[in-house]
């Protein structure tokens, strides 16, 4: 038999912890192991505390290793470097609130320790949420996307509650755990509670939820051009004609549409072409105006544009070519009856898309030539389109679907659909463009908006208020597709206050942090 605090038992319950955050994660139906994951791990601390050892920073960093790598591990089709980094850094980043907690807990007692350990991982995934090398993909309280049902108060938490629930049940589970002495009904009973209790919550908010409004027909067009071949190799202008034909396909059938969304980037940028100043001249912006010419119809559709600004712009976004400076954008150009409008997206893959604090690492813009890497300028504000029907659309770019906060503005702009394109098919056929989608649900239940998504390829769907996918076009097909929807005008807790639990976590971490540093500093002296 194992002796506790042998390194062989050691390794195996760090292993445990790792295996288990791997095996709840959607796309695996197997979520309820979310509730128990930590345990290994938290064992494992008691025991290298009991026994006088140190390392745990070690078991922690495999855990979180095992975790990120076979979770994240299709990055490396977009980045084989992107991906090692951001598994390695990820890790990294994952091992400091558990040893924070450590620390925190072996000089304050296990309750302040325990619940240390909620205040430092909230606060840290709220920090994951808001810096420039922002990966929040693994936030615990994603692991819900496909139970949706169990977390309909997301209105009210966003996913930090969720990620709440997930630490507090594990701390439960732990405690009970390690008090047999208890009886085994207690026991179970408060394990069950500790789930059960938020579910059922959840149900009765479900059951609840007002799903009356205005209906929008849109259409969807996912084009399935092949972002590693098609997409450089095919004409600009062949790949603009087959959008234009797949959207009059469906603008012929049925009631007229009030919405088409073309992808991420579906009009790319070439030499000078898509000058934003220029728009209104510009022979994609015509075409498009031109297909939809008397009809009330309106399209968003991605676009590489560009503009010129002086030269003593931000530094940090600006290039120089032939035409003087300028600054590139990954946009999304909307197209009615009126003048064009365009919004630039605003949160960026770190790396791929732009350089991380670009105010202090600036120089390497000097050094290595990021024209094919991207390198866009974002924008402060979170506008709104308007439809014929006066109903008003929230642009949202790939990326910045999984950052609740930041979309909550568009609602507190009055947005009442969120409309996503993006360009899923760099992580080819894996679990990245199918979290990228599940994650969506968790938008629409946030804000009590339906979602819909215009994939180039990956998933292009149709998601109501209450998180339910009701249309969707799966992987490497070329499709358009055309639903109703009903939008909403409700402006959700969540949508007005935003990450407060963070902001609150993030507060009392440094609190915590500090008082653990002071306390650790005079017991020394």
């Amino acid at each position: 038999m194992l002796q506790v605090g042998s390194r062989l038992r050691s390794l195996l319950l760090s292993i445990g912890s790792g295996v288990l955050l791997w095996l709840c994660w959607p796309t695996l139906s197997t979520t309820i192991i979310v509730f128990f994951a930590f345990v290994p791990l938290l064992m494992l601390e008691k025991e290298l505390h009991q026994t006088n050892k140190k390392g745990f920073w070690r078991y922690s960093l495999l855990s979180m290793l095992i975790w990120n790598a076979p979770t994240t591990w299709w990055i490396w089709h977009a980045s084989p470097g992107g991906a090692v980094f951001a598994i390695v850094a990820n890790s990294l980043l994952m091992t400091v609130p558990l040893l924070f907690y450590a620390k925190t807990k072996r000089i304050y007692g296990n309750r302040l320790g325990y619940i240390s350990l909620i205040v430092y991982w909230v606060g840290f995934e709220y920090l994951h949420l808001n810096w420039d090398i922002s990966w929040p993909w693994l936030t615990l309280g994603n692991v819900f996307a496909l139970k949706h049902w169990w977390v309909q108060w997301y209105e009210y938490t966003g996913i930090l509650g969720g990620s709440i629930w997930v630490l507090i049940a594990n701390l439960i589970t732990f405690h009970v755990l390690n008090n047999p002495s208890k009886k085994i009904t207690i026991t179970a009973l408060k394990i069950i509670a500790v789930i059960a209790i938020p579910i059922g919550i959840s149900t009765l908010i479900w059951e609840n939820v007002d799903e009356t409004g205005k209906e929008i027909e849109v259409i969807s067009v996912q084009p399935n051009i092949d972002p590693y071949g098609e997409k450089f190799s095919v004409p600009v202008q062949d790949q603009f004609d087959k959008m234009i034909s797949l959207s009059q396909q469906k603008m012929k059938e049925g009631k007229e549409a009030d919405l088409i969304l073309w992808p991420e980037t579906a009009v790319q940028r070439e030499n000078s072409q898509n000058r934003e100043d220029l728009m209104a001249e510009n022979d994609y912006y015509l075409s498009i105006k031109e297909m939809i010419k008397g009809t009330k119809t309106c399209a968003l559709v991605g676009i590489e544009s560009w503009r010129k600004v002086p030269l003593d712009s931000d530094p940090a976004y600006t290039k120089f070519s032939t035409v003087g400076a300028y600054q590139a954008y990954n946009a999304g150009l909307w197209v009615d009856s009126l003048s064009p409008q365009i919004y630039h997206k605003s949160k960026f893959v770190p790396g791929v898309e732009s350089l991380p604090f670009p105010r202090v690492l600036g120089f390497i813009l000097k050094i290595i030539n990021f024209s094919q890497m991207g390198s866009y300028a974002p924008q402060e504000n979170r506008p709104v389109f308007s439809t014929s029907k006066g109903v008003k659309v929230a642009p949202v770019i790939c990326y910045e679907s999984i950052y609740g906060d930041f979309l909550g503005k568009y609602s507190c702009e009055g947005a009442d659909i969120y409309a996503v394109i993006t360009n899923d098919g760099w992580w080819e056929d894996t679990q990245g463009y199918r979290h990228h989608n599940l994650y969506a649900k968790l938008r629409a239940i946030e804000m009590r908006r339906p979602v819909v998504r215009s994939a180039n390829t990956g998933i292009s769907s149709y998601i109501t208020i209450k998180g339910d996918i009701i249309k969707q076009v799966g992987w490497w097909k070329e499709a358009v597709l055309k639903e109703s929807v009903i939008t909403s005008t409700k402006l959700t807790f969540y949508a007005k206050y935003g990450d407060y639990l963070g902001r609150i976590a993030a507060f009392m971490a440094v609190v915590f942090a500090l008082s653990t540093f002071v306390r650790k500093k005079t017991e020394i002296q």
